[in-house]
């Protein structure tokens, strides 16, 4: 009876073709690796703390002096340490041989090689330096304002260039073009900026700024487009070009900073929302911050108009209509400019013929900062705005500068 019932159920097993039984092979060891995936996402932000009296910078804070609060919420810091840029490099200059010298930065051309982590230098090389990307927005600025910003960048390599810095500098005309890559070498630089205005018989086409028909001048043209839909998908172009930068050096783990010289940048409502977000996102990620210069400088608006152009059609410039249009205009180009400073920590200057005190801000800005990191207790990954607050605890007299927020990482398969 036990061989028949041995016979049944062996009969029974289901084999598989090779003629194994499938308990067999369930029981042997895969071959296979089970692979588990897990998202940490640390955040990072720069806090730079100074006396609010004096403006002296404060060291030698410990991490237990700052507190960290997400949307209400206290966060546990996982990470700190404190970078000075000027220190450093002067500590590497006193390790150098003496009589050798640094390796020249050789040009790279495509912001391409750039986003493909093919620095010139290696970021090895890059690392506790000042680096500092100036952007010019060719196709939003007017000769004039080409003039000013090129002097201005001009002044800062040969009189206010520091030790620890490294510039790099880009443009914007019918695509983005690197013209320099990082570097310290001045003359290099010189050359690059030098070809925005012509000064080096090089010169690009000019761009030029758009507009509307409202309350626009009389010079004998039958037909005055409403360019405004044009605009918006030129402020998407110079978006984009914001956010390429940010992703080109996303990898070079330490603070940048871009100046971005233009002659405004308009929203056209909504439909530009999605670009500014994504500019902002990518350069918060890329820990970059950005400081605008309105490179139209100090505009005096006058309701009848100037020398540059014939006098208002009809009652514009009687009814208040030219006026407040031009106004309204103005305000539009630089709250977007200020809108992108802000969020990614940066500072917007307008209104101001003199753009050095820019330059000026970015290595004041970058002389010394605490590195703050943590992993935030929110897991939604909706990709909505998070609020950051950083207190410092027992200094009552200190002043902080810290970006205010940063977007959540967004997962939109649950939502499909």
């Amino acid at each position: 009876m036990r061989r028949v019932m041995a016979a049944i159920l062996v009969a029974g097993l289901a084999t598989s073709p090779a003629g194994v039984p499938v308990t067999a092979l369930a029981q042997q060891p895969s071959s296979k690796t089970v692979t588990l995936h897990e998202n940490v996402d640390r955040v990072l932000t720069n806090v730079v703390v100074r006396d609010k009296k004096t403006g002296a910078l404060i060291k030698d804070l410990k991490q237990s002096d700052f507190q960290v609060i997400e949307d209400r919420r206290p966060q546990t810091i996982t990470t700190f340490d404190y970078q000075n840029v000027d220190e450093a490099v002067t500590l590497a200059e006193s390790k150098t041989v003496s009589g050798s010298s640094t390796t020249p930065i050789p040009v790279k051309k495509t912001v391409a090689d750039l986003v493909n982590n093919d620095f010139a230098a290696s970021p090895e090389e890059l690392k506790d330096h000042r680096l500092i990307v100036m952007f010019f927005d060719l196709s939003s600025m007017q000769p004039e304002d080409i003039t000013r910003a090129v002097d201005a960048a001009k002044d800062y390599i040969n009189n206010h260039m520091a030790q620890a810095d490294l510039a790099a500098s880009v443009s914007l005309v019918a695509s983005l073009s690197m013209d320099q890559d990082f570097t310290s070498d001045k003359t290099a630089l010189i050359k690059a900026v030098s070809k925005y205005d012509g000064t080096d018989s090089s010169g690009y086409a000019l761009g030029n700024e758009g507009g509307d028909s409202d309350g626009t001048s009389d010079d004998s043209s039958s037909f005055t487009a409403d360019d405004s839909e044009f605009n918006a998908l030129n402020t998407d172009r110079e978006l984009y070009a914001i956010r390429t930068i940010c992703k080109s050096i996303e990898k070079v783990e330490q603070k940048k900073s871009m100046l971005y010289f233009s002659g405004g940048l308009s929203r056209q409502g909504i439909e530009n929302q999605a670009s500014i977000r994504e500019a902002t996102n990518e350069c918060v990620k890329a820990d970059t911050a950005m400081y605008a210069v309105d490179t139209r400088g100090l505009q005096a608006i006058n309701a009848v108009g100037d020398a540059s152009q014939g006098s208002r059609r009809g009652t514009a410039a009687y009814s208040g209509a030219a006026m407040t249009s031009q106004l309204s205009s103005n305000f539009s180009s630089q709250e977007t400019l200020g809108t992108l400073a802000s969020d990614t920590g940066g500072k917007l200057f307008v209104d101001s013929n003199d753009f050095g005190p820019a330059f000026q801000q970015v290595q004041h800005d970058t002389e010394a900062y605490y590195i703050i990191g943590f992993r935030s207790t929110n897991p939604a990954r909706d990709g909505g705005y998070r609020h950051l607050t950083i207190n410092l605890l027992n200094h009552p007299d200190a002043k902080l500068e810290y970006r205010p927020g940063y977007y959540a990482p967004a997962d939109f398969l649950p939502l499909v």
